[in-house]
């Protein structure tokens, strides 16, 4: 190993403190891969889960938009294939449901990996539309 490390003209404090950064890269790429997979344990937990499947939406729109750039396509498809995406799982929710997601949404110390201001303003405003829809519904069936 001494050997090797000469070959390539490092010290061996050199190559110690190498191989001490790349353990410790490794090591904070753990943890953030811990504390994403804690997260969305207790979001499961706590009937959240649609903030999960929002980030693997996100996760997905962004694979997309590169793809669809890489291939001279025009992304705005993506994003209409998005938002309907997002429309839909909402659709899924019950009005309690709805409300608890926009709730947590709506507070900005809610993390939610990959998703930026502008795209959390268009989530919420899609949640908020389908919320309103679902309260009509139910008001409209209880009225009968």
């Amino acid at each position: 190993m001494e050997a090797a490390i000469l070959e390539l003209g490092y010290t061996a404090n050199e190559a110690a403190d190498m191989i001490k950064k790349g353990l410790n890269n490794e090591l904070a790429k753990l943890k953030k891969d811990g504390e994403i997979a804690f997260r969305r344990d207790n979001r499961e937990a706590n009937e959240l889960g649609g903030l999960n499947n929002i980030e693997d939406i996100v996760k997905k729109l962004d694979t997309d938009v590169r793809d669809a750039k890489a291939l001279g396509i025009d992304d705005q498809i993506v994003r209409n294939t998005f938002n309907e995406t997002i429309g839909n799982l909402f659709e899924g929710m019950d009005t309690d449901g709805l409300t608890k997601v926009l709730t947590a949404l709506n507070d900005s110390s809610v993390v939610l990996e990959g998703v930026s201001d502008g795209l959390r303003k268009n989530i919420i405003a899609i949640a908020q539309d389908r919320l309103n829809d679902a309260q009509a519904t139910d008001a409209y069936n209880h009225s009968k």
